[in-house]
């Protein structure tokens, strides 16, 4: 458990994301120069910009995620008064900017500014190749303003998300009794088109917690769980698999994040989090190669920019056209309110006034950078359903996203999980619901909720667990974040017998069976 004042977190304090476009002869160099330029014609913004804080995608046209600081804010936590305030001035310059960027779409036209020293004299920003319009080779528009979105979940500091419950010990090291494999429905394999005699190469990236090499390390020296099958099949154990899961931790510059946030009701390390996923994609497609990149910190909490990293490296390898076909996983979700006035554990986070669409334009455009490099992203819907005496809330964003596939829950009972979000966008019913485990009963004097001893979801876990001692490398867990990888490793079956998962009737035989698949 982290331990500091309890402060409810939507986004990091004092951070602002610029989503600027530009032509694809505009260096970075030059995109950095333009962007102070910028800042130095607004001093009113208050906003600093070091250089290094960009993320750069090779879109058509290109674009950057840019984020700022504001100067003369508050960030530590306090109380929740004090980061009303410092919110308050956060979101109100994030509002002018996108006022500014829709009406007077400043833009930067380098092709004048190369006629000058752009680093010592004042660049052109013209007002002729607004939204819509093509950019010239060199130039630059800003196209929208958002906050640094957290998410997974976050109180230090906490946020909304997270998992819909805490795991629970399975106590058998040799799951007698336990099957942690799923049925793999029929409708999942033999559709090669006739004529293909061999399948094809897929990988599959799992964004989100990474167990450290310290706790790997600990497994590794178990000698209780050196038959651990999946930590067999997952080359955990060393030396065991000929198809091992690959793991990305993030780059040094997020480990200042690792112990400033957490998730509200869910505060204890999860770095198995990813983990787990991994070893349901790995029982449901074997032969996929899985790569698990870290973009939550061991509480279960990233930013937008952490994600942003691991969605970069990945379009950036997507520019090589003979890269396998790629699955997205994403057990995840965005902190951004569900309606413009939602309160957060008694703390509200007034939106009204603001372009809620450009507020997650930079994720949307990530996404849909991926989208279009022959990669299918899937996302978790979110755990926000209080029982099933209460309506779905609809999917958080990136499963409400028309680019991703969101995934819901169902129960063991084959009925919408008493904690899951609706799978997609309801005005665009794209989503699937597949198993995420079953909730324990409420139990007096547990206020949080935790997984069923019986029909959670089954999966490896080599960390310490928040309700006992893991003595078997096994756990059940519960929530949206296990339903996801069940939907990824169905499409990476379809990949495998190269069928197209964006197929109208492919895409609804996907639906059909993955609803079908349980565990045991």
């Amino acid at each position: 458990m982290i331990d500091h004042p309890i402060c409810r977190r939507y986004f990091v304090p004092a951070e602002i994301v610029l989503v600027v476009e530009h032509g694809v002869g505009l260096g970075k160099d030059m995109l950095i120069g333009a962007i102070h330029q910028f800042l130095r014609d607004h001093p009113k913004l208050n906003l600093e910009f070091d250089g290094e804080r960009i993320l750069d995608f090779p879109s058509s046209p290109p674009f950057a995620l840019v984020f700022a600081t504001v100067n003369g804010i508050e960030t530590a936590c306090k109380d929740d008064s004090e980061l009303d305030k410092s919110d308050e001035i956060v979101l109100a310059t994030i509002r002018s900017l996108n006022e500014e960027f829709t009406k007077l779409a400043y833009r930067f036209d380098a092709e004048t500014a190369l006629k000058m020293d752009y680093q010592l004299k004042r660049p052109v920003f013209a007002k002729d190749f607004g939204p819509g319009r093509p950019l010239p080779r060199r130039g630059m528009r800003f196209a929208a303003a958002s906050p640094n979105w957290l998410m997974g979940g976050a109180q230090t500091q906490k946020i909304t998300g997270g998992p819909s419950a805490k795991p629970q010990g399975v106590p058998d090291p040799n799951i007698q009794g336990y099957s942690h494999t799923f049925s793999r429905p029929q409708e999942l394999t033999g559709i090669r088109p006739q004529g293909e005699r061999e399948s094809q190469m897929v990988e599959v990236a799992i964004l989100d917690t990474a167990p450290s090499v310290k706790l790997i390390a600990a497994a590794q020296s178990n000698t209780l769980w050196q038959s651990h099958q999946i930590l067999r099949d997952l080359g955990i154990i060393s030396g065991s698999s000929s198809n091992p899961l690959e793991i990305i931790y993030w780059d040094a510059r997020f480990e200042n994040f690792q112990n400033e946030y957490s998730i509200l009701e869910q505060d204890y390390q999860m770095p198995d989090h990813g983990l787990f996923a991994a070893g349901i994609v790995r029982t449901i497609a074997p032969h996929a190669h899985l790569r698990l990149i870290q973009v939550l910190n061991d509480y279960g909490v990233g930013t937008l920019e952490t994600i942003g990293a691991g969605l970069q490296m990945l379009a950036n390898e997507r520019r090589n056209p003979s890269m396998a076909p790629l699955v997205i996983n994403m057990s995840l979700v965005f902190s951004m309110p569900l309606d413009v006035t939602q309160e957060f554990d008694g703390r509200r986070l007034d939106l009204s006034g603001q372009d809620t669409v450009l507020l997650m334009y930079g994720l949307e455009r990530m996404c849909g950078e991926l989208d279009q490099s022959n990669a299918v992203l899937v996302a978790a819907a979110g755990n926000d359903r209080d029982g099933t005496n209460y309506p779905q809330p609809p999917a958080r964003y990136p499963a409400a996203f028309p680019t991703v596939t969101g995934v819901g829950a169902i129960d063991t009972a084959g009925q919408d999980a008493a904690y899951s979000n609706i799978a997609d966008n309801p005005y665009v019913p794209d989503g699937m619901r597949a198993i995420g485990g079953d909730l324990a009963p409420a139990q007096p004097g547990v206020a949080e909720p935790l997984a069923n001893v019986n029909n959670g979801i089954v999966g490896v876990y080599i960390g310490p667990l928040p309700t006992g001692t893991n003595t078997s490398g096994w756990a059940r867990w519960a929530g949206t974040s296990f339903a996801a990888p069940v939907v990824s490793a169905a499409i990476a079956n379809i990949f495998e017998e190269r069928a197209d998962p964006e197929d109208p009737v492919t895409r609804q035989m996907i639906h059909d069976a993955v609803e079908l698949i349980r565990q045991g």
